[in-house]
Parts: C-alpha cells; structure tokens; sequence
C-alpha cells in the first residue's frame, strides 16, 4: 500500500509540474507574440461627419456588437472579474484616445486588431470586421470620434 500511494505522489507531482510548464509556455509564447509590432498600410481612410454618417456608425456600433463589450456610450467596462480572471474592454470616447488615435489608427483596430503602436489587442474580434468596407468603417470612426467624452477607466 505504501509503495502503491508512494507512486500515486509521483504520478501527481510530474502531472502537476507538467501542468506548470505548460502554462508556463503558454504565458512566455503569448507575450512574445504580444510583442510582435505589425505594419498596416491602408489607405487613408476619409471620414465623414455628417448627421447620415454619424448616424449610421451608431447603428453599426450596435449592429456589430462593439457597444456589448466596450458598453453603450463607448465608456469601456469590466467583462469578467473572476480571479485570478479579469477581462475588460477599453474605453474609446475621445477623451481616452486623443493624441493616440487618429481616424486611421482607428481603423486598424478595427480591421487588423493593432493598437496605435501596431502590437495585436488581446481580445479584439479583426477578423470579424477585417472585411468591412470603407464606408462602413468611416462611419464607425466617425461614430467613436464623436463620443461624449468619458474619464471612465475599467481598468487593465
């Protein structure tokens, strides 16, 4: 019984060392690939801000899901809080975003998912709006440039 329980706790440390190393890799490789810096060469994109315009990128806002995380007016809020999970969308009111964004780099988070230094956004669904044309991405900018401005932070 002593040898059976004996190999039980081998079995069980090498289980959960190989766990920690797994998740271990996972962390070194994802912030590795968070490093990586991308080059998006769009053309300008020009936007619009007339009533239609800013009309249709609220509709869009809301159409394509982008108010479910980063909230109804853009303000950004808490997603999971679940320790040791947290997950929360980022606030994009103007008041959090100039300086950094301009209507270009906006829709390069939008379409390839980088952020105004060109690294990938974590959670961020590109590749659902990858293909979304140029109008419709121009309103959505001129929607977001358009925003009350809000001081709200969710948070990391």
């Amino acid at each position: 019984m002593k040898k059976l329980l004996k190999g039980l706790a081998w079995l069980l440390g090498i289980v959960v060392l190989a766990v920690v190393g797994l998740v271990a890799y996972a962390y070194v490789k994802t912030n590795q690939a968070m490093q990586v810096t991308y080059t998006v060469s769009d053309p300008p994109l020009p936007v619009a801000t007339d009533a239609a315009t800013l009309a249709r990128g609220a509709a869009l806002f809301k159409q394509l899901g982008c108010s479910e995380c980063h909230g109804p007016n853009g303000e950004g809020h808490m997603l999971v809080d679940a320790p040791p999970f947290r997950l929360t969308a980022p606030n994009l009111t103007p008041a959090k975003l100039a300086g950094r964004y301009d209507a270009d780099k906006l829709a390069a988070a939008i379409r390839h998912g980088v952020n105004a230094e060109g690294h990938p956004l974590r959670i961020m669904p590109a590749g659902d709006f990858h293909n979304l044309s140029d109008a419709d991405t121009a309103a959505l900018v001129a929607h977001l440039q358009a925003l009350a401005p809000s001081t709200n932070d969710p948070g990391p």
